[in-house]
């Protein structure tokens, strides 16, 4: 009885020794609103949590302050009783947008100084939410987009990014198809069947895109063991991660499309630049056909003259331009054949095809399960001036 007592007050204080702490509480971040509006799905969202051995615990956002929030997330980390692990942004919470902080970004170098707008060069990022170790200078809330606060990244606190706990954020659009209350119900309406489903990640789609580091294959040889890393039992069968690289055609779109509506497809990764309504797929065909090298820096010669053109340059001065780029003379035809009606059109319709475009979703309907965009702008709504 002695020598069962020792090993456990051993144990109790080797316990207390290391410090490690029975993480399973689940932060459900909402706006009132939202909740108000899909109560019925967030309330069956915490079942489903639960079930997973998370204890879930609701916070309804009533501050609207990102550095509130924060506290929040701190305190419930700090909690005796079910500290958090992660938490889940569902709804209108507040977004940061940083400056001081664009070293931590794998591409987003844009300069803080200059003509640009604050709200152009800062960084939108919940590292501020989940980043304990960040520490942050407020600037002020945005005039315009209510939901924009702006801080700095204090020179004096950690430099890099070691989340403390894991987050998401679930943000339907409210001008993008439909009310946003409706797509949020349908969205946790989706999570929730997921729960009930025995359909685990066994086919999952890698695609790299025009200009993603810097269209080197040797830096993306590792994503595959990357993903065996994360989902080990894709080790035990022979098939089920598809590759697919831009330079396998001159127009990958329409193969990426059919990937993309495979109703076997769980999970697709997209490596590729983007803008606001365009995922970026390909570049300008490579190519070792003489013929088809004349007719890139063709539609190259059309592009950059009605460029300079609309810039006020003349004729003559866009073709002393884009033969200094080319680094050899380009036939005046070129240059006067960039403005026709039916030239011009020839060129939108070929850059086009090298893109995929919010428009196309009316004709395509993606079946894969889940999608990570690794793409700048995707589904960002652009500040506008003065509005």
């Amino acid at each position: 009885m002695r020598r069962f007592t020792f090993i456990l007050l051993t144990a109790i204080l080797l316990a207390s020794c290391t410090g490690k702490v029975n993480r399973d509480g689940f932060a459900i971040v909402i706006d009132r609103q939202s909740y108000k509006e899909a109560k019925a799905e967030i309330d069956r969202y915490m079942q489903v949590v639960e079930g997973r051995g998370l204890h879930p615990i609701l916070v309804i956002d009533r501050w609207g302050i990102p550095d509130s929030i924060r506290a929040e997330l701190i305190r419930l980390y700090n909690a005796k009783s079910n500290p958090i692990e992660g938490c889940v942004f569902i709804g209108d919470i507040p977004i940061a947008k940083v400056r001081d902080a664009q070293f931590m970004t794998s591409a987003f170098k844009m300069d803080q100084g200059g003509r640009n707008e604050m709200a152009e060069y800062c960084v939108s990022t919940d590292r501020f939410y989940d980043s304990f170790d960040l520490e942050w200078d407020f600037i002020q809330q945005d005039p315009d987009r209510k939901e924009y606060f702006y801080y700095s990244l204090r020179p004096d606190c950690s430099q890099t990014l070691r989340p403390t706990i894991y987050s998401a954020r679930i943000f339907p659009r409210t001008n993008v198809r439909g009310d946003k209350y409706d797509k949020l119900r349908r969205y946790m309406q989706r999570v929730n069947e997921a729960d009930n489903s025995n359909n685990p990640i066994d086919q999952v789609l890698s695609f790299g895109g025009h200009g993603n580091v810097s269209d080197s294959w040797t830096a993306r040889m590792d994503e595959k063991i990357e993903m065996y890393d994360q989902m080990p039992w894709m080790r035990r069968q022979a098939k089920g991660i598809e590759y697919i690289d831009f330079r396998y055609k001159d127009y990958i779109k329409e193969t990426l499309i059919n990937e993309l509506q495979r109703a076997d497809l769980d999970y697709a990764v997209l490596h590729h630049h983007g803008s606001e309504e365009e995922q970026l797929l390909s570049g300008t065909p490579v190519t070792s056909s003489v013929a088809l090298s004349m007719d890139n820096a063709r539609r190259y010669a059309h592009s950059q003259t009605r460029s300079y053109l609309k810039r006020g340059k003349t004729a003559a001065e866009a073709k002393a331009s884009i033969e200094k780029v080319l680094g050899s003379p380009i036939p005046d035809q070129w240059v006067k054949e960039a403005t026709k009606a039916d030239v011009t059109k020839d060129d939108e319709d070929a850059s086009y095809a090298q893109d995929l475009h919010v428009a196309e979703f009316d004709k395509f309907h993606p079946q894969v399960r889940m999608v990570s965009l690794d793409a700048c702008y995707n589904g960002f709504q652009r500040v506008q001036q003065h509005t």
